[in-house]
């Protein structure tokens, strides 16, 4: 049966009968993992079930697409400080306007912004987590990030 399948296909699931099934393979890598199923109705049609799940858009990569840790040269995709080019940024950005500065990823690539300007997020705001969540990470961020924009 794998061997007919299409390249592009990476997880396959059996679903055996209304009580058990197989994650054969995941991410292209042969598991074959039994589980049992919480809930599948009467008379069930596997076809039917694997056409209307097929033209999903299934998530790929979910556990790392958020990192565990980045630098702040990292995230401004800096080696050294000369890479961030301060004073061109001080001479663009106008704070009257914005403080939108990035203050992490999203994902790999995508920078998170925070703008505390009156007309944006606003100056009032609240930073609540549990000891070590990263609330003094998320405001040593901010700061350092309008200091370098």
């Amino acid at each position: 049966m794998m061997s007919s399948l299409s390249e592009n296909i990476k997880t396959v699931v059996n679903i055996k009968d209304r009580n058990t099934g197989q994650l054969v393979m995941e991410e292209g890598i042969l598991r074959e993992i039994d589980f049992r199923l919480d809930h599948f109705p009467e008379g069930y049609d596997k076809e039917r079930i694997a056409r209307t799940l097929a033209p999903l858009n299934h998530l790929q990569n979910l556990k790392s697409s958020i990192p565990d840790t980045v630098t702040f040269m990292e995230m401004y995709g800096a080696e050294t400080f000369s890479d961030l080019q301060v004073l061109q940024k001080w001479q663009q950005n106008a704070p009257y306007k914005s403080l939108a500065v990035p203050i992490g990823l999203w994902g790999e690539e995508d920078l998170v912004y925070l703008n505390l300007h009156e007309k944006a997020h606003g100056p009032h705001g609240l930073i609540a987590g549990t000891t070590g969540s990263g609330k003094s990470e998320t405001i040593q961020s901010y700061i350092l990030s309008l200091a370098v924009n």
